[in-house]
């Protein structure tokens, strides 16, 4: 199938590959820190590709258009305000995805393909990260082309995004992904002796120092995700020295990203949004919504259900105000759309992009990506990664059948 469905200009792998490295990238000097004109030019194709390329009805096609016209209800007919532009965004993004998985269901990629894909991303935030450390070494504080300008500092490398956290996102999904396809060829799980092997050193070293010194607390949030993939009972004996060795070096070194990570990580686990918002606003914006949705939510209040809709501004310029004495600040599908739209969302991530409930794909997508199915990029390019994840192992794992679309 991957022969035929990959021939000509507009071959699926190419819109395949296409979607998901712009959607994991963004160049501030061609799209800028708002919302990009190229990516949007993108996703307007996508109802073509959607008709000419991959007309399937699909799992991504029906919880999408469930999820879309349930945010699209919410928002019209009982919330408050109405806002065109949020909703018509949001349908962009989910038609983009919808594109993107049938071309992936219709054999856009090989395993190989795929990999090399994941790749090239990770090698291309390394060497924007190294280049913004060289121009800071050498006082150049304005190359736009290689995300660099006066707001640029060693504790906010942007890397290929606009900030940071966004790096930091986008990598560990990408490495999480890459980890997860090793383990489908080599067929068991994979190692850290693997990892650093003749032909996955490189990578996981440009990986390594680019979570480690873009200066994101939200990196070391993602890298211990990562080191959740290889802890498993019978290797504890060797693998939690090394852990420990790694928390005493960098406490000792007193990163301070590294610090506030743990602090966010204590206070989480106690669900204590006081601590969280004083400590870190940045991370207390990922993770203190979702801590409002679990414990904080009115069930008997019908705005709970169906939202406040669209127009959110001044809730958005206000809720961060005092944030730690507000409950209402919660998951934005929750604010916007109301809890049976985030539900929607939590079976729509299920069905087309994690196998598996309990796993850290879904653990990432909770904390690093906030739950969300928004109007971002980087809550795109995660679940991008993972559904290629799941059609791989789908086909790999049960007899190299075909999956079903």
């Amino acid at each position: 199938m991957e022969n035929n469905a990959n021939k000509g200009i507009f071959s699926l792998h190419k819109i395949a590959a296409f979607y998901l490295i712009i959607m994991s990238v963004q160049l501030v000097y061609f799209e800028g820190f708002e919302t990009s004109k190229m990516k949007v030019a993108a996703m307007a194709l996508s109802p073509f590709f959607l008709i000419l390329r991959v007309p399937y009805i699909s799992k991504a096609f029906i919880w999408g258009v469930v999820y879309f016209s349930c945010c699209t209800c919410m928002a019209f007919f009982l919330g408050d305000n109405f806002r065109f532009s949020t909703l018509g965004y949001l349908g962009m993004f989910t038609g983009m995805f919808i594109v993107y998985y049938n071309a992936i269901y219709a054999g856009a990629f090989s395993l190989e393909k795929f990999l090399s894909i994941i790749r090239i991303i990770i090698f291309a935030y390394a060497l924007f990260i190294v280049i913004q450390q060289l121009c800071l070494l050498v006082g150049i504080n304005n190359m736009p082309l290689f995300n660099v300008n006066e707001s640029t500092s060693w504790n906010k490398l942007r890397g290929l995004s606009i900030e940071p956290s966004h790096s930091a996102i986008i990598l560990t999904a990408s490495f999480l992904s890459y980890l997860k396809c090793l383990e489908i060829i080599q067929k068991t799980k994979v190692t850290i002796k693997n990892i650093f092997s003749s032909n996955h050193r490189l990578l996981t070293l440009c990986f390594l120092w680019s979570m480690l010194t873009m200066g994101s607390s939200t990196a070391f949030i993602g890298m211990g995700i990562i080191c959740l993939y290889f802890i498993r009972l019978h290797n504890l004996y060797y693998i939690l020295p090394v852990l420990i060795g790694c928390f005493v070096i960098a406490y000792q070194l007193e990163i301070k990203q590294f610090k506030r990570s743990l602090f966010i990580l204590e206070a989480t686990m106690t669900a204590n949004t006081k601590k969280i918002a004083n400590q870190d606003l940045s991370a207390a914006t990922r993770i203190v919504p979702l801590v409002n949705t679990l414990t904080k939510l009115d069930l008997s209040d019908l705005r709970t259900w169906v939202g406040y809709g669209t127009s959110t501004k001044e809730y958005s310029e206000k809720s961060w105000i005092n944030l730690a004495k507000r409950k209402d600040v919660v998951v934005q599908t929750v604010r916007q759309y109301g809890l049976l739209s985030f539900i929607i969302s939590i079976i729509f991530i299920r069905a087309c992009c994690i196998r598996n409930f309990l796993s850290i794909e879904m653990l990432f997508w909770l904390t690093l990506n906030m739950a969300l199915l928004g109007n971002t990029y980087t809550c795109w390019s995660p679940i991008m990664f993972f559904s290629t994840v799941k059609y791989f192992q789908e086909q790999y794992i049960f007899d190299n059948q075909a999956c079903k679309l």
